[in-house]
């Protein structure tokens, strides 16, 4: 049992009864907190007393060491003045204290260190003399002599990081070796120079060379445990997908295909990165996966461009190539978000499910060429909705990607239904000479969109109250609601070419129901909502008197429902100003 202050009125509370003050039951979290901050405390007591001792402690050693110090001077002064000859017991003097520990001295410069400095400076140096001799004696020799020469070079630079690695020197290992990765691409030039494989392209042998280089290059990285061949059989095996597209030909989709093999085989080496297993792991590993990792990326940014450009195509058998080259791109980052952790895999499932969605919208523009409009929207539902059903960061990344998909198919039927408008409005121009007649035709003259935009909202209207699903309030879903129908009000009698007074009557209709709205948010006590509401409802009503231009009569009847509607609201609130429960 023990004390705390009481949370709510101060006094001292019982763990057990709880507070006698106010009559608040015990708080097993105040309780807690009030032992942890006594212990606290009685910690620091204790430190601040260790301390205090060991000063005392340290003071009384400097006192002992330093009657020590005088004894002993006095003690080997004796010694020295004692006659020469004379047979005394031998007194072996005290031990002396042990010395305070001095700081230790930097370690020598080894010559292993020297020496690795200076070769390496020298393979470097090496390195640029072969690509010198390379580039500026090379007509000095016969095609034989090159090629012997720089397999010899490559050869001698192979060969003697083996022995330097015996004597510990591995950082000039590491250039030789490095030096010598670079001859063996020179090598296959030379070899080509020489004659052969002159049966093949350019493309064809530069593919074989890099192929033979990144193979001798990671198995004699297996073999001497060098660090260097690692790097350079990365870097040789990033262009030979490439070369064998150019060496067959391939069109713009097939290009695309050989950077996502290129990407395929970075994300082997980068798998155990995105896991998150690179503790343990040597520097030189982490570094080498950070490079994978980066030419990956441009590997299938690389591919994706390439791979749009045949779906852009018109020709649907070119499409479908440049949508299974762009799905094959956009499956690289699916496959790593699989093994990704955290944000990255939510960025990763946001850029496979790009690929995803721009594949989709344009396999449905070329499929549904009468329908676009629907086609689109309900294509766009589809995907977000589809989104939601994932779980963690992959659902996020996904609903980020189809969620601005559909913001621009938003906006291309916002710009439909603002046309439409214009197209209603106009014909009731010039005022009151226009007329009822002939509504229908003249809008039809002007220009409006047909049945898809009200199908395409009412769509994008349920579609996201299936995305919002349990997480909205009642009250929101009447909003979400309640927006679809004052837009299809808006537009539906237009588009489905209904009759004159149709038009109007729907319009008002809904300027009311959006008035009515209006009051019941402010009840519930969402001012700022309502007023949003309100001006919704002016809007549609000022949509409805603008079309009832065209008729003078209509105008009448206009202005008089406008009022009339004005005051029933007007009653309305001031009849019931209170929230409703």
């Amino acid at each position: 049992m023990s004390t705390y202050p009481c949370p709510r009125c101060g006094t001292a509370a019982d763990s057990v009864t709880g507070c006698p003050g106010c009559g608040r039951p015990a708080d097993p979290l105040a309780v807690e907190l009030t032992d942890l901050t006594r212990r606290i405390q009685e910690l620091a007591r204790e430190i601040s007393d260790m301390e205090q001792r060991v000063r005392v402690l340290g003071a009384e050693r400097n006192n002992l060491l330093g009657r020590h110090n005088a004894l002993l001077r006095q003690f080997r002064a004796r010694q020295s003045t004692e006659a020469a000859g004379t047979v005394t017991a031998s007194v072996a003097p005290p031990p002396s204290p042990p010395p305070d520990p001095a700081p230790a001295a930097p370690p020598p410069v080894r010559p292993a260190s020297v020496q690795n400095l200076l070769l390496t400076l020298g393979g470097v140096l090496l390195g640029i003399a072969a690509i010198v001799f390379v580039a500026v004696a090379w007509q000095a020799f016969g095609l034989a002599g090159r090629a012997v020469l720089l397999l010899g070079v490559a050869g001698l630079l192979l060969l003697m990081p083996a022995l330097l690695l015996r004597r510990r020197l591995i950082a000039t290992a590491e250039t030789l070796a490095a030096v010598g990765m670079l001859l063996i691409p020179l090598d296959g030039y030379a070899a080509r120079i020489a004659g052969l494989g002159t049966s093949l392209s350019a493309a064809g042998y530069g593919a074989a060379v890099f192929a033979t280089s990144a193979a001798l290059a990671a198995g004699y990285a297996a073999v001497t445990r060098l660090r260097s061949p690692w790097f350079a059989a990365l870097l040789t095996v990033q262009p030979i997908a490439p070369l064998i597209a150019w060496y067959l030909g391939l069109s713009a989709a097939g290009w695309s295909l050989a950077f996502t093999v290129t990407a395929a085989v970075n994300l082997v080496l980068v798998w155990p990165l995105l896991r998150g297993q690179s503790s343990g792991t040597p520097r030189y590993l982490t570094v080498l996966r950070a490079l994978a990792l980066i030419l990956g990326t441009l590997g299938v940014l690389w591919a994706g461009i390439l791979g749009l450009a045949p779906l852009a195509s018109s020709t649907e058998s070119v499409a479908l190539r440049g949508a299974g080259a762009v799905l094959a791109a956009g499956a690289v980052p699916g496959l790593a978000a699989v093994a990704a952790r955290g944000v990255i895999r939510g960025l990763l499932a946001a850029a496979s499910t790009v690929a995803i969605v721009v594949v989709s919208m344009r396999l449905t523009w070329l499929a549904f060429p009468d329908l676009r409009l629907f086609a689109l929207v309900t294509t766009g539902a589809v995907l977000i909705v589809l989104a939601t059903l994932l779980r963690g960061p992959v659902r996020v990344g996904a609903l980020i990607a189809t969620g601005t998909a559909d913001t621009v198919i938003g906006l291309l039927t916002a710009g439909l239904a603002v046309g439409t408008l214009q197209s209603s409005i106009g014909t009731a121009l010039p005022v009151w000479q226009t007329g009822a007649d002939g509504y229908t035709e003249r809008v039809v003259e002007l220009g409006r969109a047909d049945w898809q935009l009200p199908a395409a909202i009412g769509l994008a209207v349920l579609a996201a109250l299936l995305v919002a699903g349990r997480g909205l309030e009642p009250v929101r879903w009447v909003d979400v609601a309640l927006v679809g129908a004052a837009l299809l009000a808006l537009v539906a009698p237009v588009c489905l070419e209904s009759p004159y007074w149709m038009v109007l009557t729907v319009a008002g209709v809904m300027a009311f129901a959006l008035g009515l709205w209006s009051l019941r948010v402010a009840r519930i006590g969402s001012p700022a909502v309502a007023l949003l509401w309100a001006g919704a409802g002016m809007l549609l009503g000022l949509y409805a008197l603008a079309v009832c231009l065209a008729d003078s009569a209509a105008t009448v009847i206009g202005l008089w429902t406008i009022v009339g509607i004005g005051k029933i609201l007007a009653i309305r609130g001031y009849r019931t100003p209170g929230p409703i429960g």
